[in-house]
């Protein structure tokens, strides 16, 4: 009898184990770091020093990363640099050389196009057909300087955002301007339209992340800031453990 209810608890326990697993949400994050190799965006100078757009930009999407892997979510990066690792320095010095080269092993060499973001978002879209891919590229702003904190710019069909701005609201991190929240091709507020964001990228979720202006000084100081860029990382990864909460699907 002793060995037929210890059955019949192991089949449950198992039953149990199976069905949380089967719940699970399960996505994919694609990073999208802003700009690099011979692009480096928008640079500013602080103390004579150099402040340039990809170069934070990645240390973000590094910091990003390993928070999400360790959180056991499935993470791709459509540019890497296997030499360039998380720079706890606060203000970063260039990278040498070319910066970083996208993902040789999925997109090939060369200056990072945005056809060929877009075609690796595609790919992994194509891999995971069953999943939820949220696509997220991150930048910098360059822009009025009464203007700080971050901005959100959405695809169309994008609902991620709204779990971002959550977040950022939450964290005070949030743009001051009227709108921290724009649509691409918004011609009423002079955003353009964005490829990445566009029909040539098919992912469903997608959005461009501008995580502070460059020109503000208030936003410069959080920049050159390993700790806050650390905390920008923390923000993007809880807005997506949110999210995941509604996306059910299973990995291929």
């Amino acid at each position: 009898m002793r060995k037929f209810v210890l059955l019949i608890i192991s089949i449950l326990f198992s039953l149990i184990v199976f069905s949380q697993k089967d719940n699970q949400t399960k996505i994919v994050v694609i990073i999208d770091p802003g700009h690099g190799n011979r692009d480096p965006g928008a640079i500013v100078y602080l103390n004579k020093i150099p402040i340039i757009e990809s170069t934070y930009a990645y240390d973000v999407s590094l910091r990003l990363e390993k928070i999400l892997l360790e959180k056991g979510i499935t993470v791709f990066k459509t540019t890497k640099d296997d030499d360039i690792s998380i720079n706890n320095d606060d203000t970063i010095k260039l990278y040498p050389k070319t910066l970083f080269n996208l993902d040789k092993t999925s997109v090939g060499n060369g200056i990072p196009k945005l056809t060929k973001r877009t075609s690796f978002a595609n790919l992994k879209k194509k891999q995971y057909s069953d999943c939820r891919i949220i696509f997220i590229s991150i930048h910098f702003d360059i822009s009025r300087p009464s203007y700080f904190g971050a901005r959100i710019i959405k695809g169309d069909n994008d609902t991620f955002h709204k779990y971002l701005k959550i977040e950022l609201e939450n964290e005070k991190l949030l743009s001051n301007s009227n709108v921290p929240v724009l649509n691409t091709g918004d011609k009423t507020n002079y955003i353009k339209h964005f490829y990445v964001l566009g029909h040539a990228n098919k992912t469903s979720e997608k959005v461009i992340l501008e995580l502070g202006n460059l020109k503000s000084k208030k936003d410069l100081s959080r920049i050159v800031n390993n700790k806050v860029r650390e905390d920008y990382a923390s923000v993007i990864a809880d807005a997506i453990l949110k999210y995941m909460n509604l996306i059910k699907c299973n990995n291929n």
